[in-house]
């Protein structure tokens, strides 16, 4: 189980997502009984989300880059499955291509 008894105001906490890839939430403050306090929701010191249900515990750890890259990544790809691309302007999703174009002969 993650350790969170040595977050501090302003950590970041990543919180796996089992539809996406989870989020990255700041800690807001820690109470005098040692449970961290976010936006979304209070963790306690050993990471367990409180008011978690028993068979779908959410549980919080301290982020990392690659956490916040690879969230950062998903949420990216989620709005791109998102989007209605029949309601994009044809000049706006002609210049998207060009862009993934050009990164991907970027990349070769």
């Amino acid at each position: 189980m993650p350790d969170l008894s040595n977050v501090k105001t302003g950590d970041k906490l990543y919180v796996p997502g089992r539809f996406e890839g989870g989020s990255i939430l700041t800690v807001q403050r820690i109470t005098p009984t040692g449970r961290i306090v976010t936006e979304n929701g209070t963790f306690m010191p050993n990471g367990r989300l409180v008011g978690a249900s028993g068979w779908d515990v959410t549980h919080g750890r301290p982020a990392t880059p690659e956490d916040i890259e690879n969230v950062r990544q998903s949420k990216i790809l989620h709005r791109l499955k998102a989007t209605k691309w029949a309601e994009v302007s044809p000049e706006t999703r002609d210049a998207i291509v060009q862009l993934l174009n050009s990164a991907k002969a970027q990349k070769s």
